[in-house]
């Protein structure tokens, strides 16, 4: 089923063109799914490198682009729930919940306060991210910013005829197959996916800039394919 879903993923999706761009987006996709990974390791292991993988990629993501901020209480929910509740029965074999808030929490705060120094490295200001700001180089996110209707920008994104992300990436409609059993399956698992997509669409159908131009297709949501087919495992099965 896995070599499948990533035969899929890879001949389906935006996922092989875009392995050649520089874009932010893919590296995102990335990031999140190593520390989905990490996650799931340490559920499997116990170990608190697992967890030191997945704070240093949630935190990495927001260095790369400060739109990923939004999973920061996703994954925070996931890690809640795996060290206060799915690990209840192995703190025997695991390093304690101060031990784990240490192993994921020291990469996460080193690479948060990272992206703050390199805010003042480039515009003088830690909270200065380079959106809706008079003083960065473009000033159309601060005349426009966050003003399309959000049905229209959910539309334009998911099925218009020029940017629909089910265009440029059928395979991920196999998500509506199984996220049920998936969510029956691995409720948390299901539920952390589930928010990194939804979120994703929910802010960028409101950007002004939701196309992403120039670019191929739906440059925004290049970096959800794989969690769409993930979803869509059970079904696959």
């Amino acid at each position: 089923t896995a070599f499948a879903l990533t035969l899929v993923l890879g001949l389906t999706t935006m996922v092989w063109p875009y392995a050649q761009t520089l874009f932010s987006d893919p590296t995102l996709g990335l990031m999140w799914l190593v520390a989905l990974y990490g996650f799931l390791s340490f559920k499997a292991t116990q170990r608190g490198i697992w967890l030191a993988l997945s704070g240093a990629c949630v935190g990495f993501a927001v260095l790369v682009k400060i739109a990923a901020a939004y999973t920061l209480p996703i994954f925070g929910a996931y890690f809640i729930h795996l060290v206060f509740f799915d690990s209840r029965d192995k703190k025997g074999e695991s390093p304690g919940w101060m031990g784990q808030i240490i192993w994921f929490g020291v990469p996460l705060l080193a690479l948060g306060y990272a992206t703050l120094w390199y805010n003042q490295l480039r515009y003088g200001s830690y909270f200065s991210f380079g959106y809706l700001d008079s003083n960065t180089y473009d000033s159309r996110d601060t005349l426009f910013g966050f003003n399309v209707p959000f049905l229209v920008g959910l539309y334009a994104q998911l099925l218009s005829s020029g940017k629909g992300f089910f265009f440029y990436n059928p395979s991920t409609v196999l998500a509506f197959f199984g996220w049920k059993e998936s969510c029956r399956r691995n409720r948390a698992e299901a539920l952390l996916i589930l928010g990194i997509i939804g979120g994703m669409i929910l802010m960028y159908s409101k950007w002004y800039g939701w196309h992403g131009d120039w670019c191929w297709g739906l440059r925004y949501l290049s970096c959800l394919p794989p969690f769409f087919l993930l979803l869509a495992g059970p079904f696959m099965e």
